[in-house]
């Protein structure tokens, strides 16, 4: 299917649908130098370039995922449901997990920007999706804008792009 972008990646095929779709839906209604940071299952962060070059990315483990492996492989830890620490200085077991865990994965996503901007030596924009996007971005000084149907505009954009033909 066309994109209308470029894909500057090895094995292209291993790329979801869903990384496909944001990188589209920013290329086309953002422009500019882009990082979109998806927060699903994974986190997955999506660099395109002003140019519509799909520059590559990176993948961590998402929040929810981890608050999931701490209730399954750990022998005390709960379940706990995702919501906003009360506090950040956790005053019982599941403040204290989601504190670590939102805060911990505010500051690698940060991280993850950082080192994006500082190799690449451009500017960007960084965009934020995905559905607990609203549970981490208030913790996330970079992100500049964010969109919580960015991956169904970008399938719709492709679909466009494709039955336009």
């Amino acid at each position: 299917a066309k994109t209308g972008l470029k894909f500057l990646i090895k094995n292209r095929e291993e790329l979801g649908a869903d990384r496909i779709a944001n990188a589209v839906a920013a290329h086309e209604f953002y422009k500019g130098n882009i990082i979109v940071v998806d927060f699903g299952t994974a986190t997955t962060f999506c660099v395109i370039t002003e140019k519509g070059e799909y520059a590559g990315g990176a993948i961590m483990p998402g929040v929810v995922l981890s608050v999931h492996a701490l209730a399954e492989k750990t022998a005390k830890l709960p379940l706990v449901e995702l919501k906003a620490p009360d506090s950040i200085l956790g005053k019982n077991t599941r403040e204290n997990i989601l504190t670590g865990i939102i805060l911990g994965h505010a500051g690698a996503v940060e991280r993850i920007i950082n080192e994006i901007k500082t190799d690449i030596g451009k500017d960007f924009t960084v965009l934020a999706t995905g559905g607990i996007v609203d549970s981490v971005s208030p913790y996330i000084k970079a992100i500049d804008y964010i969109n919580p149907l960015l991956t169904l505009e970008g399938l719709r954009f492709i679909y466009e792009l494709n039955s336009n033909t």
